[in-house]
């Protein structure tokens, strides 16, 4: 069976690195676009290190083509201020997808979008994301809804809680219904959580909640 190719884009922050050192360990040809490849410090003779933006037509398709699978890990430059980055810059991934006939999309967003409120307590809900996530849920939700209006792709929306540096449990669930509550996630498991999406068809074209 041919190596899978994968590309990661959002690779130099904390959930994209390790994503990209599980990608490796699990034997893939991996590809991330950066903006600034000495964040990353990792080498290795399966992984091609692209510089460029992500709001970059050019430097996107340039990455996108021949690959098996890309995953989207994308953050805000602040909390503070209102921001499209997320969202401007996953339609022009979905659009280059799209166009290079790359298919499978594994996309993070956040705990709180679309229906996954009631996967969150009662502090998140009322306190957390009307005041410190707002400006990040507006453009998160642009995010999902750049993916889930295309016709061609085989995408997953991942939806983590908060994230830590804990070490990896392994345990996580994945909730698509009910009324489970999550709140905290290893970056670990979240990264395993996006690999094993690969393999795993149940979750296409739909919004998942991941957590314990």
């Amino acid at each position: 069976m041919e190596t899978q190719k994968v590309l990661i884009i959002g690779a130099t922050g904390a959930a994209g690195k390790l994503l990209v050192e599980r990608t490796l360990a699990e034997g893939y040809v991996v590809t991330a676009l950066v903006r600034s490849p000495e964040k990353l410090g990792l080498s290795h003779d399966r992984l091609q290190v692209l510089q460029g933006d992500a709001l970059d037509i050019a430097a996107v398709e340039q990455a996108v083509v021949g690959q098996d699978a890309v995953f989207v890990l994308l953050s805000q430059p602040s909390l503070d201020t209102p921001s499209t980055v997320s969202s401007d810059a996953t339609q022009l991934i979905v659009s280059a997808m799209e166009r290079k006939g790359v298919r499978r999309l594994v996309c993070v967003t956040a705990l709180g979008t679309g229906d996954s409120r009631q996967h969150a307590g009662f502090l998140y809900n009322r306190l957390i994301m009307p005041l410190v996530l707002k400006h990040v849920m507006v453009d998160k939700e642009r995010q999902e809804a750049a993916i889930q209006g295309s016709t061609l792709l085989d995408w997953t929306i991942v939806r983590p809680p908060r994230l830590t540096d804990e070490p990896a449990r392994g345990d996580y669930q994945l909730l698509t219904g009910g009324k489970s509550k999550v709140s905290k996630m290893a970056r670990a498991d979240l990264a395993a959580a996006m690999l094993d999406q690969l393999a795993d068809g149940r979750y296409l074209h739909k919004a998942v909640v991941v957590g314990y």
